[in-house]
C-alpha cells in the first residue's frame, strides 16, 4: 500500500514537471513594441492556447496583453490574436493578429490602435530571444 502511494506521489510529480516544462516564455518583436508572452504551452494541430504577458516599447510603457493562439488540423499554420491593454497611443488599448508558421510566433499581421479594432498598419513579427530584451 505505502509503495503504491511512494509510487502514485512520484507520477504525479513527473507529470507535473513535464507539462511545466513544455511551457516556455516567448518574446517577438513587432517593429515598435516588444512582447513578451510567458508560459506559452506547446501547440497541437486543431488546439488552442491561451496567452499571457506584456508589452513594451520603452521603460513607462509596459502594459498587460492576453489572446490565444490557434493551429490548424494540418499543424503549418499558426493564428495569434492579442490585445494590450493600456494608453499606448491616445489612451487606447492595442490589437495585434498575424499568422505564424512555427512555434517562435514568428509571421506577418497587423495592428490597430482604433477603438473599432479595425486594421491600422501592417507589421511584421519577428521574434527575438527573450534572454537579450531588458523588460521595464
Amino acid at each position: 500500500m505505502k509503495t503504491r502511494y511512494v509510487l502514485g506521489v512520484t507520477a504525479c510529480i513527473l507529470m507535473l514537471t513535464t507539462a511545466e516544462a513544455s511551457a516556455k516564455d516567448v518574446c517577438v518583436n513587432t517593429g515598435a513594441f516588444n512582447l513578451v508572452l510567458r508560459k506559452v504551452k506547446a501547440l497541437k494541430p486543431s488546439g488552442a492556447v491561451g496567452l499571457a504577458g506584456f508589452a513594451y516599447y520603452d521603460a513607462d510603457s509596459a502594459r498587460p496583453c492576453d489572446g490565444s493562439a490557434t493551429m490548424n488540423a494540418a499543424g503549418t499554420i499558426i493564428n495569434v490574436g492579442l490585445v494590450c491593454h493600456g494608453r499606448h497611443i491616445q489612451g487606447s488599448t492595442i490589437m495585434f493578429d498575424w499568422t505564424a508558421a512555427d512555434k517562435t510566433l514568428a509571421g506577418p499581421g497587423s495592428s490597430s490602435f482604433s477603438t473599432s479594432f479595425s486594421t491600422s498598419s501592417p507589421i511584421a513579427v519577428t521574434s527575438v530571444e527573450c534572454d537579450g530584451l531588458t523588460p521595464p
